[in-house]
């Protein structure tokens, strides 16, 4: 379904075919990571580990069973050097995005967003300004705050936020 092969020839001025030793497959270099996010592995050193072990993921990646799986600093080094430019692999995740729209793989009328790693103003309880507010608790604080009807996968219940102290008001 989705067509990997355009990689080559956004890559192909950073890598040589006449000397040195063979590289990393530049479509393995970004299916690695696809893995890693898809399967909520939570590092590198993991994914290659479980790589190694999966059939599903060897087929995914075009390896045998006798292929060695590469080591994951050695996936590092090479990532780090096909990938310095931002765009490039902005480029490519977008053709990817955009393959799997066309190919149904994605339906875009509903978002998820996963804020674990998103930095939050913490605000102590004896500091309070007054654009902040508590977090809603429920579904129905959720849906008047945010304007729309709250779908989640508990029964249709918000999720429960309690580690969160505080949302900035809707004005």
């Amino acid at each position: 379904m989705i067509d990997f092969n355009f990689i080559y020839e956004l890559v192909e001025d950073t890598y040589s075919t006449d000397n040195g030793r063979p590289s990393l497959d530049p479509v393995m270099l970004v299916k690695i990571p696809l893995i890693q996010c898809l399967y909520g592995i939570r590092s590198m050193r993991q994914t290659i580990k479980e790589i190694e072990v999966n059939m599903a993921y060897r087929w995914f990646l075009g390896l045998t069973l006798d292929d060695r799986v590469p080591h994951f600093t050695t996936y590092g080094k090479n990532y780090s050097r096909r990938f310095q430019e931002k765009e490039l692999i902005s480029e490519i995740f977008s053709r990817i995005l955009n393959q799997a729209l066309r190919a149904g793989l994605i339906d875009p009328s509903e978002i998820f967003v996963d804020g674990t790693h998103i930095t939050f103003l913490f605000v102590e309880p004896r500091f309070r300004y007054p654009f902040l507010s508590p977090l809603p608790r429920d579904s129905q604080a959720w849906e008047s705050l945010l304007g729309s009807p709250v779908a989640g996968a508990h029964g249709g219940l918000a999720p429960q936020m309690y580690d969160m102290p505080v949302v900035l008001k809707k004005e």
